[in-house]
């Protein structure tokens, strides 16, 4: 009967929790949480050791239950003793915050430093990292309280499945007529269900209790933050030039600055090691044979980057340094304040730190993880020191991925310090402009653009100067002959155009050859106007030279086939090309590409180098015609002469079949099952040009010609793939001598 006594001994323990009843969906849970009572440790750890002694075949056969039900329901007692002890503990953290709440609420307003005013900066940068940390919590404790409402719904809803099991359970023990083994088993199952009930009251009121211990953290994050808010109104006022703030500032950053001048002698000191080592070993680099190698090149690879992030660090403090003497020099007066215009300098090379070290940050990270897990995979791979202590390869890469991670966790941090330091100074500049008035901070803008920018000396040639402003000078010369350049070609073009007896292609290449030339010329023309010689931009001749091989190609490649095209007329305007089977006219080509419009009336704009490598057909290069071509196939036995005379009557027929050339009609094959004739004629290429159905339209009236006429004729038009399956004479199926068919 030890089953029937653990139910009762459960139904008390459950009586004993009394966590309250079941809360609605979106409510809070009844009854005072915090104050629920809990069941008795010693009580629990007895209820967990009779369960393990329980964990046994025999007694999974006589309850009738597998031997894992059995284990779940002892691990179920420790989890919710578990949850006990954790109960117990938020009780104790939420009794904390309340006394803290009490403790905030009795003080009578932020309390101010001592000493009197001026007060340093360092000072006002302490309450903003407190109010900054007070915010990150705030945020993660609303994310952790979303987390746990739906938790909370999770749980009420298996509580609500524990109690529909238990009904189902306890109708079945009161059915009549049960054996004693289903007796047994059902009894255990009710038994196990009533647990899963204690544990979903138990885990509700941990999350209760947690939701209650966020709720009364927000409040005091909430209270310290606006207390520290107005602490840091009231001090602002109050801050000045502290000479010995910033002189411990300078300390903190030479102290920094010494620390990674150390890191950067030991990597030095690496380095020299592995590279004397290497040597040694000889071989090839990177070699995959030889893990010890190739973790030694690892080694030296983490040394070599670990150097450069020192002087990137190295940088970073002397920008420190650097923000903290220009913010301190900003709570000066007189004739020692900056201008307008060093400021807005200031915050230029500020905004783009602040860039630069988001990017960074998030670049050292991802090399910090990619160097952890190639280090993870050669530890792996290299076989076990014997003897070798602290000198084998495996302790040193494992201390050279130790030195990087705290290297790089080091500049991270001094990283994340300056970018906090630089929105600070920018908020401090951005302040100290709205004192000083929108029309002076107009003007300083507008004069540090004309001034700085229009004059900037950008190279100096055989003694003279080129500024920004001579070169918009020679931009807006040329900008202007160009367009006027374009306007005459246009309408050059249109005279061309108009009159259609002159030799178009002669015409047009005269025409680009001026046009460069003229450019030329206007080049030529802007750089002496404003002063520039031509000797300025030798030095640009090699990167010239890169761009044309490289970025230019395909232009200057276009540019020179299209001289090509004008010259040689390989294609000419109104010819007829095919491309890709299609047949298409010729309607412009200009200096890097040509205008044809398919006989579909699609227009495409080829590159003009793709008529001189390409495979594009000419129809019209030798004579004013185009070919066309009709295939018909005809039954087996038809005559081919009247075929021929059917064929050339149906062209003949046609009003847009030219006589001359006349057409012709071939046999072209013998297929499978049917002659195959092929009908040429040919069309006028002005027509063509003029209207490209007309193509199109004369193929299919000599269709249907042919389907009229052959058919009237007595000769069989066959399709294409039809298979003609003939017999010799007799019947086929005829039977053998024996009776049996063939």
């Amino acid at each position: 009967m030890r089953p029937i006594k653990r139910f009762l001994l459960c139904c008390l323990a459950l009586a004993c929790l009394s966590l309250g009843g079941l809360p609605a969906r979106g409510q809070e849970t009844a009854g005072a949480t915090g104050e629920v009572s809990l069941p008795d440790l010693h009580r629990l750890d007895q209820e967990i050791a009779a369960a393990r002694r329980d964990e046994t075949s025999q007694n999974a056969a006589r309850l009738g239950v597998p031997l894992e039900d059995l284990r779940e329901y002892s691990d179920n007692l420790a989890v919710l003793r578990n949850l006990v002890l954790r109960i117990q503990a938020e009780r104790r953290w939420l009794g904390e915050l309340e006394t803290r709440r009490k403790v905030l609420s009795a003080d009578q307003g932020p309390a101010f430093p001592e000493g009197a005013p001026p007060y340093p900066l360092s000072l006002l940068d302490g309450i903003r990292d407190r109010m900054e940390n007070a915010q990150r919590r705030l945020d993660k404790d609303r994310f952790l309280k979303r987390s746990y409402a739906a938790d909370r719904e999770a749980d009420l809803d298996e509580l609500k499945n524990a109690q529909a099991e238990q009904r189902v359970l306890r109708e079945r023990l009161d059915q009549a007529g049960l054996s004693r083994r289903e007796r047994l088993r059902v009894a255990w199952k009710l038994e196990a269900a009533l647990l899963d009930e204690r544990l979903c009251r138990a885990a509700l009121a941990s999350l209760e209790l947690r939701m209650k211990g966020i709720e009364a953290e927000q409040l005091l994050l909430t209270a310290g933050r606006d207390r520290d808010a107005q602490l840091l109104s009231a001090l602002l006022p109050k801050v000045g030039y502290s000479a010995q703030d910033l002189e411990a500032q300078r300390h903190l950053v030479e102290e920094k600055l010494n620390l990674f001048a150390r890191w950067a002698r030991q990597n030095e000191e690496h380095q020299a090691d592995l590279t004397g080592l290497l040597a040694r070993r000889g071989g090839a680099r990177g070699e995959k044979e030889d893990p010890e190698r190739e973790a030694l090149d690892l080694l030296l690879s983490l040394y070599q980057r670990l150097e450069d992030q020192a002087r990137q660090a190295e940088q970073v403090l002397l920008q420190t340094r650097q923000v903290w003497e220009r913010r301190y020099s900003l709570l000066k007066g007189g004739d020692e304040a900056p201008e307008v215009s060093m400021l807005h300098r200031w915050k230029e090379e500020n905004d783009l730190w602040i860039a630069f070290l988001r990017e960074t940050v998030t670049e050292r990270q991802q090399v910090l993880a990619s160097f952890q897990t190639q280090v993870e995979s050669l530890v792996r791979s290299l076989p076990a020191e014997k003897g070798e202590g602290e000198g084998g390869v495996r302790s040193e890469l494992l201390r050279g991925i130790a030195e990087t991670r705290e290297q790089t966790l080091e500049t991270i941090a001094r990283f994340l310090a300056l970018q906090a330091l630089s929105g600070r100074f920018s908020d401090e500049i951005a302040s100290r402009e709205t004192k000083v008035g929108w029309w002076r901070n107009a003007q300083a803008a507008v004069s540090l653009a004309a001034g700085v920018a229009w004059e900037r000396e950008l190279w100096v040639v055989e003694g003279r100067s080129v500024t920004l402003g001579k070169v918009v000078q020679a931009l807006g010369i040329l900008l202007a002959g160009v367009f006027l350049a374009n306007l005459l070609s246009r309408i050059v073009r249109a005279r061309i155009h108009a009159n259609e007896k002159r030799d178009i292609h002669l015409a047009l290449l005269l025409q680009r050859l001026v046009y460069y030339l003229f450019v030329a010329g206007l080049v030529l023309f802007a750089l002496h106007v404003v002063h520039i010689p031509l000797t300025a931009f030798a030095f640009l001749g090699g990167a010239v030279a890169i761009g044309i091989g490289v970025g230019a190609q395909d232009f200057f490649r276009n540019l020179i086939s299209g001289l090509i095209l004008m010259v040689e007329k390989p294609v000419r305007i109104r010819d007829i090309i095919e491309i890709d089977g299609e047949y298409a006219v010729v309607k412009e080509i200009d200096s890097r590409t040509a205008h044809v419009r398919t006989f579909d009336g699609v227009d495409l704009f080829l590159p003009n180098s793709a008529f001189l490598g390409d495979k594009i057909r000419n129809r019209t290069y030798a004579h004013r015609t185009v070919k066309v071509k009709v295939d018909v196939t005809v039954a087996y036995g038809s005559d081919p002469g009247t075929v021929r005379r059917l064929m050339l009557e149906a062209a003949e027929a046609h009003p847009r079949v030219l006589a001359d050339p006349e057409p012709y009609v071939r046999f072209a094959e013998f297929q499978n099952s049917a002659l195959l004739f092929r009908l040429t004629v040919f069309l006028s290429q002005e027509e063509l040009v003029r209207s490209g159905r007309i193509l199109e339209d004369a193929r299919s009236d000599l269709r249907f010609a042919l389907a009229e006429s052959l058919p009237a004729a007595g000769i069989d038009i066959v399709p294409g793939g039809l298979m003609d399956v003939r017999f010799p004479e007799g019947d086929p199926f005829s039977k053998g001598k024996d009776g049996a068919s063939r």
